[in-house]
């Protein structure tokens, strides 16, 4: 029959190490009394037999056993360690049992140093790996700013190129001058109306003077608006003073024209003559026009291709080659 543990309630197997009371005579684990090293060796040095805490607790310090008395000293507790076979205490056993302890808390120290030592290794292991990506994300940084400084390169001279390909195109356009207002009618010969405006400012025009003549296209923005005509001259120095004797007529409409056109309509319209423009100094011009307006600069006009401005008579002369320009303007 199975013996039973008077403190846990369980079983008592063979394998385990037990206790018995000499009182009572029940019986405990001795785990579950938790002795001391030093209330065994008490206990075995006196020869004395083990009374548990209840039998202690009823019965005075002193006790006779029938044949002897024995003395249960009050500083050591109820719950010792004793030899399961006999009821006497095993200082060997218990030794053995706390040895066997304590190589179970050195393994686990072992694990536990091997598994810090792996953490080492782990926490040096991703420091090495920071170290390379902080290296690579400074590389990559300095190629950026490198890149950034080669962009900015690239940027200005781009643009000295677009600058300098716009000089070159508005240099072809030289001998060109641009004339609008003028009204258009079925089957009209544009050289005659070219005629009819140089004759309007009194120059004096050669047909050999002129390379070529035409109605440009129609300006989608203004469909209702008569097309402009573009005029190139063969010799610079004609165009020059057919903008000169412009200049000094000022005003010109429709109705200077002569007889010749009275049928037109718009006999107020005025007409202007302007060089012709690349499409980058026409963009230009309009912006030049709108900081007019905003700043209440006074003068704005196109000499030979290049655009320039005056806030007023007193102030300087500006040349606008680009939109950077207009803010030195004051």
């Amino acid at each position: 029959m199975s013996e039973v543990c008077q403190k846990c309630t369980f079983n008592i197997t063979s394998t385990q190490q037990k206790i018995k009371c000499v009182r009572c005579s029940k019986r405990y684990h001795i785990n579950c009394m938790n002795p001391t090293i030093g209330e065994l060796q008490y206990l075995k040095d006196n020869k004395e037999k083990w009374q548990c805490l209840t039998c202690i607790e009823s019965n005075t310090k002193l006790r006779n056993t029938g044949s002897s008395s024995y003395y249960v000293p009050d500083e050591i507790p109820a719950s010792v360690d004793v030899d399961p076979n006999d009821g006497q205490l095993n200082t060997s056993t218990a030794l053995a049992h706390i040895i066997g302890q304590l190589k179970t808390v050195l393994e686990v120290q072992s694990e536990t140093t091997t598994s810090i030592n792996l953490c080492h290794e782990k926490i040096d292991e991703l420091n090495n790996n920071f170290k390379k990506l902080s290296d690579a994300v400074t590389a990559c940084e300095k190629n950026i700013e490198a890149l950034e400084t080669k962009n900015v390169i690239l940027q200005r001279e781009n643009s000295e190129i677009k600058e300098k390909l716009n000089e070159l195109e508005q240099y072809t356009r030289k001998n060109i001058f641009e004339v609008y207002g003028v009204p258009e009618s079925p089957g009209e010969n544009i050289a005659v109306v070219v005629q009819a405006v140089a004759n309007s400012i009194g120059f004096k025009l050669e047909r050999w003077m002129i390379d070529t003549t035409h109605r440009l296209r129609k300006n989608a923005n203004r469909p209702d608006q008569a097309r402009g005509i573009i005029i190139k001259f063969v010799r610079r120095l004609d165009k020059e003073e057919f903008m000169r004797l412009k200049r000094v007529k000022r005003e010109l409409k429709v109705s200077d024209l002569g007889s010749d056109f009275r049928n037109l309509i718009k006999q107020d319209n005025y007409i202007y003559v302007n060089d012709s423009l690349t499409v980058t100094n026409k963009i230009l011009l309009n912006k030049a026009r709108e900081f007019k307006k905003q700043n209440n600069v006074k003068y704005l006009w196109i000499r030979n291709g290049k655009i320039f401005m005056r806030v007023n008579e007193q102030s300087r002369v500006y040349e606008i080659k680009s939109s950077n320009d207009l803010r030195d303007v004051h």
